[in-house]
């Protein structure tokens, strides 16, 4: 009966990092945009965008400045993710699980999550900040545009 339950409890814990970190990249790739306007990529660099919201070169040089400065704060958040992750994963496959270190360890990648979340908003924040309301309006058209062109190449696949 002890075996089952642990293996139970084993099997329990795994299926619950699965989900957690098909969740996280679930709302990563969401974007946590809060309806601000955000094209893929460095859409800032597409010539078509630069045009149509009429960006001036110093917005595209601030813009891609905020890029840059967020970019490497995110990289070294991923990496602290990717850690406790596999922290979490070690615990979890141990043979005796210790409850209390496994719930710190999701704890620390629920805190790692939510700072990656965060800090991806206050990126485009700032972005925002850089463009007149105007530009705002015309770079959110163009994303509802390109979510229509995409749905469309995805249904024409199928």
């Amino acid at each position: 009966m002890i075996r089952r339950t642990f293996i139970w409890t084993a099997n329990g814990v795994l299926l619950l990092w699965f989900v957690l970190l098909f969740a996280g990249i679930a709302q990563a790739q969401e974007g946590h945009n809060l309806g601000l306007p955000q094209l893929p990529g460095k859409w800032w660099k597409m010539q078509r965008v630069v045009q149509e919201a009429d960006l001036t070169p110093q917005q595209v040089e601030r813009i891609e400045a905020i890029f840059l400065e967020h970019r490497k704060n995110l990289i070294d958040l991923k990496a602290s993710l990717e850690k406790a992750q596999l922290d979490f994963k070690a615990l979890v496959e141990k043979d005796d699980i210790d409850r209390e270190a496994v719930m710190a360890a999701l704890t620390e990648i629920s805190r790692f999550r939510a700072e990656i979340i965060k800090m991806t908003v206050v990126m485009q924040l700032d972005i925002n900040e850089v463009l007149t309301p105007e530009q705002r309006a015309t770079l959110k058209r163009m994303r509802k545009e390109f979510r229509l062109q995409r749905q469309e190449r995805l249904e024409r696949k199928r």
